[in-house]
């Protein structure tokens, strides 16, 4: 807070010193009489120099305030794409890590069910009537 303090003293410091110059080379080099006599003159310079002063840098920190915060929009934009392609690449390794686990699945049971054909058939037990039924098992 302090530190806030002492550049704000600074800024007037400095308006100040900015309104001294110009006036000094306007009126004392080119008019000491004009300094004399209108010394109200002089004074409304100097607030006027020391309120311009102040209205820059509140626009500045204005402005850079801005550009942090549209910095910062951004950089939310950009960690919400990265996160978004990152749940979709996870996705999509979740759907073929499920799809591979069902084709294991669909060729054990089509393993099992061959086999299962072979047994019946090789034992000589299958009917015309079993082996319709066996046959509409399969994939055609």
């Amino acid at each position: 807070m302090k530190d806030v303090k002492d550049q704000f003293q600074q800024k007037i410091l400095n308006g100040i010193y900015k309104a001294i110059k110009i006036i000094t080379q306007k009126f004392i080099v080119q008019n000491p009489v004009k300094l004399m006599n209108n010394n109200s003159l002089a004074q409304i310079k100097i607030s006027d120099l020391i309120t311009e002063q102040i209205y820059e840098e509140s626009i500045k920190k204005q402005q850079k305030g801005n550009q942090q915060k549209l910095s910062l929009l951004l950089k939310n934009g950009n960690d919400q794409i990265k996160s978004y392609w990152k749940m979709q690449q996870y996705i999509k390794k979740e759907i073929i890590k499920q799809l591979q686990i069902y084709k294991f699945q669909i060729q054990y049971n089509l393993n099992f069910l061959f086999k299962f054909y072979l047994i019946i058939l090789i034992q000589g037990i299958i009917t015309p009537e079993l082996e319709g039924h066996l046959f509409k098992l399969l994939p055609h």
